[in-house]
């Protein structure tokens, strides 16, 4: 089945992003540009009266309720989105995870990931993350830095022997200079980020206040921390429709 990835036949257009995220980490775009469905705005509208989920951060909370199929579903099983996620990935995709979070964290006392990290359980992944509504700096975007400055902060530091989160200052004591070198996910509603953020060092939720943000994680099914499969048999029909989708 890899092999079949490996030789399906990509539109040119869709080669040119996942040649984008090989060399950049990450590809930025919006709804109407790559021509998707937009019946994902309507229900976002819908799920902020929702009551949210616990998550295993203390600062967000997820909206969303997973169902098999509905609109949020159908949008991460749509065409251009599995060419581009098994284009880069090289192999079927599996949904790993499905949040609508909402961010609302206002202190001083930075901690997990709202520290610079990377998504280290598998070798590489997407994440597709979608914003429902516009976003600017005051929304405590996520900052991410790009595929080339995060290899470069690794050869300086050994970052696998070092803690699973970066301060700012640790970040500045090996890359002085990295505060010019962060991208933000900010725009307007509809706008959306494609990033391996196993490639690509990123943080967020920092003074977020009511920040709506819906994350699809896809991931290959080896990984190095097999806590991380633990949605696998809670996607596993909708993992299965991606199977047939692709092999179409």
């Amino acid at each position: 089945f890899n092999n079949y990835i490996k030789q399906k036949k990509i539109e040119n257009s869709l080669e040119n992003i996942i040649n984008e995220i090989n060399v950049k980490g990450y590809y930025q775009s919006s709804l109407e540009s790559l021509n998707l469905s937009n019946e994902i705005l309507i229900v976002s509208e819908k799920l902020i009266n929702k009551k949210g989920q616990n998550t295993n951060k203390s600062f967000f909370e997820n909206l969303y309720e997973f169902e098999e199929e509905d609109e949020i579903t159908n949008f991460a099983l749509q065409e251009k989105l599995l060419s581009i996620v098994s284009g880069y990935l090289k192999t079927c995709p599996t949904i790993n995870s499905i949040q609508f979070i909402n961010s609302n964290s206002n202190g001083e006392d930075y901690y997990s990931s709202m520290n610079w990290h990377l998504d280290s359980h598998h070798k590489k992944l997407i994440k597709l993350i979608f914003l429902p509504f516009d976003l600017t700096n005051e929304n405590g975007p996520t900052h991410f830095l790009d595929k080339t400055i995060t290899e470069e902060i690794i050869k300086k530091d050994n970052y696998f022997s070092s803690p699973n989160y970066f301060t700012d200052n640790e970040f500045k004591n090996v890359y002085p200079n990295y505060e010019n070198q962060i991208n933000k996910l900010t725009g307007k509603k509809g706008d959306f980020l494609i990033i391996d953020t196993s490639k690509c060092f990123h943080m967020g939720s920092r003074k977020a206040k009511n920040r709506y943000q819906m994350f699809f994680t896809y991931t290959p099914v080896l990984t190095f921390d097999n806590e991380s499969n633990k949605n696998l048999k809670k996607y596993n029909k909708l993992n299965n429709k991606i199977e047939k989708l692709l092999l179409n």
